[in-house]
């Protein structure tokens, strides 16, 4: 029932049109940017999420050419998630991407979640067979969008006693954009968002295929480390 603790739970880490879209069967459509709900500047961004040469990074990847290639170097320790550093290119292939990546600091990663699309290849080899061809491995599987969606919320959402929280340092600035907290590194870019009306109103639940590409990064990266929102415990 709506006062069951694990219902009411999940209450609290969802945002309000998803959650009585999907436990009270009340259909709703949310409205402006996808995480607008959810993220907020002054929790999230944070100095705090420095790099520490002690600990593991694993590296969230989103890879792409047009558009957007994010890399996300993370760490992860028990329910905390520090988005340390980014890589947000145009135009970039993979062997290039790598090549910024070797002069950042955290070089090089113990192992990195990628997009499934990174098993494609076109007209050359994969994205995560030249990453493994550096020395680096990644794993990928299918996230359903919206399933990515609700994860994100429920760790930006969250209080960090029954689910992961995380901070993001102000250098991330493309996924920080992207999540409509900051200026873009493009200025053709928005924050992940919803198509709307003339008058700016949201017309759909599903959001536009654009402008997400280190959030894409950052759901596949929490689902492979927390799993799907599916029970309120830490590591699945």
């Amino acid at each position: 029932g709506p006062d069951d603790p694990a219902i009411l739970a999940l209450q609290a880490l969802l945002p309000k049109h998803r959650f009585l879209e999907r436990f009270g069967a009340e259909p709703c459509v949310p409205s402006g940017a996808v995480y607008a709900e959810s993220f907020d500047p002054t929790k999230h961004i944070s100095l705090s999420a420095l790099y520490d040469n002690t600990k593991p990074v694993q590296i969230w990847v989103d890879p792409g050419y047009n558009w957007g290639y994010a890399v996300l170097a993370v760490q992860v320790e028990g329910n905390n998630i520090n988005v340390v550093d980014e890589i947000y290119e145009r135009g970039k292939t993979h062997p290039e991407v790598i090549n910024i990546a070797k002069q950042r600091p955290w070089w090089k990663p113990s192992h990195g979640i990628c997009d499934v699309a990174g098993y494609q290849h076109q007209a050359d080899r994969s994205a995560i067979e030249v990453w493994a061809s550096a020395g680096v491995r990644l794993t990928g599987r299918r996230v359903p969008v919206q399933a990515g969606i609700d994860r994100m919320h429920s760790v930006l959402r969250s209080n960090g006693i029954n689910a992961p929280t995380i901070l993001i340092h102000p250098k991330c600035v493309g996924l920080i954009a992207e999540l409509g907290g900051g200026p873009p590194p493009y200025s053709d870019m928005r924050p992940y968002s919803y198509p709307t009306s003339r008058e700016g109103l949201a017309i759909s639940d599903i959001p536009l295929d654009k402008n997400n590409h280190a959030c894409s990064a950052t759901s596949y990266g929490i689902i492979a480390n927390f799993g799907f929102v599916t029970k309120l415990n830490s590591k699945s």
